[in-house]
């Protein structure tokens, strides 16, 4: 009996024509989302190619970009290629915002400023992608516009959990939305009262809904707010809470007794085995 083998030929045209099947019924399922699905990717890796060649641009230059240097802190700015408006949309933070003019300053790393594959009018709307300059000249880079993704929603529900002669301990509810990609990180920031620069409490990276904010000045009011941040980018801030530390004794509030004001000095001091971020009150 003759039988006929494939030859290496066949295989390969064989193989090559159940992938291009394979390809059209992945796009056919829902071609809008699979579409905007592969923009969003897209998206992601030219915002984290801004955030490379301005990192090596710091490196070798030992500052920022003279553009990015005198930004304010923690505020979006568009990027563009050269000036266009003081306002321009971007949907992802919900307004319009400033823009930042990168020109050619990074092209010996970037040799053409990324420009969102679905914008149109580049030269009028802008690149599609924004930046945010921390206070100590940390640069995040996102897009605009996101089919599936976005930034999650801010923390919610700042509560006071006690506090000592130096330090407060609070804590806070997770954002409602995440974004749809996964909480990496929460940023806290803090300020006296009477000062008016925000600083970043340097507590690494983690996602527990609490933190311990050391270091602080005895018996002085403090503000605190909290983001989140996802692979995207960060969260608007929380809403602004303000507590006091000691005067000298460390005082506590019951895990049953969370509305307490600290501010009054008005607490209770626990006696016994107590752990002010477990589940329960240990009295």
């Amino acid at each position: 009996m003759n039988k006929k083998a494939f030859t290496l030929i066949e295989l390969i045209i064989v193989i090559a024509t159940i992938s291009i099947l394979a390809a059209f019924a992945f796009v056919a399922v829902d071609p809008g989302k699979r579409i905007g699905e592969a923009n969003d990717s897209e998206r992601l890796s030219e915002a984290r190619s801004l955030e490379e060649a301005i990192g090596k641009y710091s490196i070798d230059n030992l500052l920022l970009p003279p553009t990015i240097t005198y930004l304010e802190d923690n505020i979006p700015y568009m990027i563009t290629s050269a000036f266009i408006s003081d306002s321009l949309y971007c949907s992802e933070i919900g307004e319009n915002i400033s823009e930042v003019v990168l020109g050619t300053i990074l092209e010996d790393y970037l040799p053409i400023l990324p420009i969102d594959p679905q914008e149109e009018d580049p030269n009028n709307n802008g690149t599609g992608y924004y930046l945010i300059k921390t206070h100590d000249n940390v640069i995040k880079v996102a897009p605009c516009n996101l089919y599936t993704l976005s930034v999650p929603d801010p923390p919610t529900d700042l509560i006071y959990v006690y506090h000592g002669n130096d330090y407060i301990v609070f804590q806070w509810t997770a954002p409602i939305d995440d974004g749809g990609s996964i909480i990496i990180d929460y940023i806290i920031e803090y300020k006296e009262d009477t000062e008016d620069t925000w600083q970043t409490f340097d507590d690494g990276i983690h996602t527990s809904w609490a933190a311990n904010c050391d270091g602080l000045i005895p018996s002085s009011l403090y503000n605190f707010r909290v983001m989140a941040v996802n692979d995207i980018g960060n969260s608007y801030y929380s809403d602004i809470e303000s507590w006091s530390t000691g005067d000298g004794c460390d005082c506590y509030t019951s895990a049953c007794d969370i509305q307490q004001n600290p501010v009054n000095h008005d607490c209770i001091e626990i006696c016994g085995n107590y752990d002010p971020l477990g589940p329960a009150c240990l009295p």
